[in-house]
C-alpha cells in the first residue's frame, strides 16, 4: 500500500477522534511543535518503530517516550499504529495531521523572519496585513534572523515574500551587475 495513504489514514483517523473529543486544536498544537524538534530524528525513529527485530514493548516504550509528555491524541495514535504494525508511518502521520487540520480550520502556516523582536502592535499589524493578503487565519512562526539588516521576509505556502534590507541589496547588485 502507499506509504502516503497509511499515513493519510491514520491522521484521519486522528482527526475525527480529536474533533469528537474536542482536542483537535490541544492536538495540532502539539504536534506542530513536536516536528521540528523529531525532524532530525524522523529517520532513525520511523526505522526502529518500523523495525521488525524490535520488540512491541520497546517500541511502546520508545513511542512512551518521545510523546508522552506532550498530547493524549497523539500518543494514542502512536500506541496504536505501532501496535497495528505500521509504527514507521507515525511522523508523516503527525505532518499530515497538521496540515488537515490547517486545511479544515482555514489556517495559513506564516514564517515571519525579522532581525529584532515585532512588538504586539507590530505583529499585529503585519498579522492583519497578511490576513487580509491571503483571506485566511493567520498561524505565524517567528524567526529572528540578524542577516536581514533590517525589513522582514514572510513564507507563506511555500514562496518567499522577502521586504528585507539584504534582499533589497541583492536586487541592486543583481541589476547592477546586468
Amino acid at each position: 500500500m502507499n506509504d502516503g495513504m497509511i499515513s493519510a489514514r491514520y491522521a484521519r483517523a486522528l482527526l475525527l477522534w480529536a474533533d469528537r473529543r474536542g482536542c483537535a486544536r490541544a492536538t495540532y498544537d502539539a504536534a506542530r511543535s513536536l516536528i521540528p524538534q523529531l525532524l532530525p530524528l524522523s529517520t532513525a525513529l520511523s526505522q526502529r518503530l518500523g523495525d521488525g527485530v524490535v520488540s512491541l514493548e520497546k517500541k511502546l516504550k520508545l513511542v512512551e517516550e518521545v510523546l508522552g509528555g506532550y498530547d493524549e491524541g497523539l500518543l494514542q495514535l502512536g500506541r496504536f499504529m505501532v501496535r497495528k504494525g505500521r509504527g514507521a508511518f507515525l511522523f508523516r502521520a503527525m505532518l499530515v495531521y497538521v496540515r488537515l487540520y490547517e486545511r479544515q480550520e482555514h489556517l495559513l502556516p506564516v514564517e515571519i523572519r525579522t532581525v529584532h523582536p515585532l512588538g504586539a502592535e507590530q505583529r499585529k499589524r503585519l498579522e492583519g496585513y497578511i490576513r487580509q493578503k491571503f483571506s485566511s487565519n493567520v498561524q505565524p512562526t517567528y524567526v529572528e534572523e540578524a542577516d536581514l539588516i533590517g525589513g522582514f521576509q514572510l513564507y507563506v505556502d511555500g514562496r518567499r515574500y522577502d521586504r528585507s534590507v539584504r534582499g533589497e541589496l541583492q536586487r541592486i547588485g543583481a541589476m547592477l551587475r546586468g
